[in-house]
């Protein structure tokens, strides 16, 4: 399992950071990929959105995250 640190700043809601991490997970799921992968992709998301108020992402997070995902 890859491992993507979210930082010490816990900002978004419990319903915001739920709905990151089905996206990630909805997406491979798309992707054909294996279920752990998606995991990870759902993960991956919601630690940005822990960082992030509210559930309107900057595009340079967005960007971040289309890095990290592609490296999955």
């Amino acid at each position: 399992m890859k491992y993507i640190p979210t930082g010490n700043n816990e900002k978004g809601t419990r319903f915001t950071i739920g709905d990151f991490y089905a996206a990630g997970v909805m997406f491979g799921l798309l992707q054909d990929w294996d279920i752990m992968r998606c995991a990870q992709a759902g993960s991956g998301l919601a630690a940005h959105g822990i960082q992030t108020i509210g559930t309107t992402l900057p595009d340079s997070e967005w960007n971040e995250i289309r890095q990290q995902v592609s490296a999955l």
